[in-house]
């Protein structure tokens, strides 16, 4: 067997040797036109196949573009979004009833079964056309005062003037694609409007029109640019809440003295304000509380002049100075500055704000300042002082806070405390900072509640439960000595 293999294998060789071999014209005729052959062969073969990955291709791209027509047709044509197929139905409860899946147009025979005598709300859930005028729903009875729509393919909404016997009053409208909104003019009913999770990228020019309107807010929507004009004429809007959106300026284009007559609250949080101007908000004569907290804000231009404002909020900002001259807000009980980039306690803070009670300017960079002690005690209501995580390193309070009743100065770098003077019942906390030397003389006992953990030197004291004591862990103590260097933080007390 092996020996027929050999001489097979000779055989073959020795006939390629004598194809190729060019002894003669004819042999080399013979090898030209078998290689041309072959060469042929594969350039058809090639071919071929390349014809076959085209068909491949056509075929695939085909598929892909019928598909996305069909989804196309499906949506605009049909008007009906995911989930639309399914039947409507609906349930009521005691205080309002729920419907989904309805289609007003292509279904205005559908009807809900409330309980006798059944006022409330009405929620509609997956509503499935685009555009939908609010008297529609009015005329298919399926209308109370609290209207609410939510995770919904609507764009556009009209808000007509209802029936009398059963005035449209609060319009919530949630998750939905809306770019627009249209009311009515003259509209008496409407108090409270709610449109959060849209795609607006304007408030609505018509809300000028919502003459009994008490509360509006817009959030969660790609607005970036407001015109605070259009809130101006509305003279029953209390609250105006426009968090959590993109807006990057304020116009107001008015500036009319008897614009906002009633504003009370008002809300421009999680935004991306860079420079404010707070004369727009001088205008709100009945301004209670304002919120600016979590936007960029660097420069605040203009002061406030505001009899009635007791909260104002401006933490979580970028702003490193702040003067508070020529304001006059001495009815502001809660001031919030926290988070911010603040070096120096802000100018003439204890004039403008004399009658504050809480107090917080943690998480700034707020250094010694022989005068920080002595300019807050002269705010005779102070009642709660947070200076946690700043780059203090001395507390020596030598002034008596009259009211004060807790003093929060965690995570600084203090290393040296004395509070001779204190109002009775004073509460402090000084945990995680760098005190290695204390005498209990220095403290004033008045001071009820001390709190030096996470310290080189660990005290607390507790009047009425414990007295003075000192834990002598060696566990925490070595964590202590570790956070000299900021940058190696105490893990108990940085988090």
């Amino acid at each position: 067997m092996g020996l027929d293999l050999i001489s097979f294998q000779w055989n073959i060789c020795t006939n390629v040797e004598n194809l190729v071999r060019p002894s003669s014209p004819k042999r080399v005729c013979a090898v030209k036109h078998y290689f041309t052959n072959v060469l042929v062969l594969c350039v058809c073969v090639c071919v071929c196949v390349c014809v076959c990955v085209c068909v491949c291709v056509c075929v695939c791209v085909c598929v892909c573009v019928c598909v996305c027509v069909f989804r196309v047709l499906l949506v605009l044509l049909l008007d009906i979004a995911p989930g639309a197929l399914a039947a409507a139905r609906s349930r009521c409860v005691e205080f309002g009833c729920y419907v989904w899946n309805l289609n007003p147009i292509e279904e205005s025979y559908f009807k809900v079964s409330r309980f006798p005598d059944q006022t409330g709300r009405m929620c509609f859930i997956n509503l499935t056309i685009s555009s939908l005028d609010i008297s529609l729903l009015d005329q298919m009875a399926l209308l109370e005062s609290s209207l609410i729509i939510k995770n919904s393919s609507l764009r556009s909404v009209q808000v007509s003037q209802t029936s009398h016997s059963i005035p449209l009053k609060l319009l919530v409208l949630e998750q939905t694609n809306l770019t627009d909104i249209t009311f009515e003019a003259n509209d008496t009913q409407l108090e409270t409007l709610r449109i959060s999770n849209s795609l607006l990228q304007d408030i609505p020019s018509t809300v000028v029109h919502l003459d009994a309107v008490k509360q509006i807010a817009v959030k969660h929507a790609p607005i970036q640019t407001v015109d605070l004009s259009l809130f101006g004429g509305l003279q029953r809007l209390e609250s105006i809440d426009l968090s959590c959106n993109v807006i990057e300026r304020l116009r107001y284009t008015s500036l009319s003295d008897e614009d906002f007559p009633s504003v009370k609250a008002f809300y421009i949080s999680e935004n991306q304000l860079t420079v404010v101007n707070l004369n727009y908000f001088s205008r709100m004569k009945q301004l209670e509380s304002l919120s600016l907290c979590n936007n960029r804000i660097h420069r605040v231009d203009g002061w406030l002049v505001l009899s009635y404002l007791k909260y104002l909020d401006l933490s979580q900002n970028a702003i490193s100075a702040f003067s508070f001259c020529s304001w006059n807000a001495s009815s502001v009980i809660t001031l919030a500055m926290d988070n911010n980039t603040l070096e120096h306690l802000p100018s003439c803070l204890e004039q403008a704000m004399s009658g504050v009670k809480y107090l917080t300017l943690s998480h700034n960079a707020l250094l010694v300042d022989g005068s920080i002690w002595s300019r807050l005690a002269t705010i005779p209501t102070l009642e709660m002082l947070n200076l946690d995580a700043n780059r203090l390193t001395s507390a020596i309070v030598n002034s008596t806070f009259p009211s004060l009743i807790q003093l929060s100065l965690q995570r600084n770098r203090i290393q040296q405390l004395r509070i001779p003077y204190a109002s009775h019942g004073l509460s402090v906390s000084i945990g995680c900072n760098l005190i290695e030397q204390f005498e209990a003389e220095d403290v004033s006992p008045n001071v009820t509640h001390l709190d030096m953990g996470c310290n080189p030197l660990d005290v607390k004291y507790d009047c009425n439960r414990y007295g003075w004591y000192q834990p002598t862990t060696p566990v925490k103590r070595e964590c202590i000595k570790r956070i000299d260097d900021i940058t190696d933080k105490c893990e108990g007390c940085f988090i």
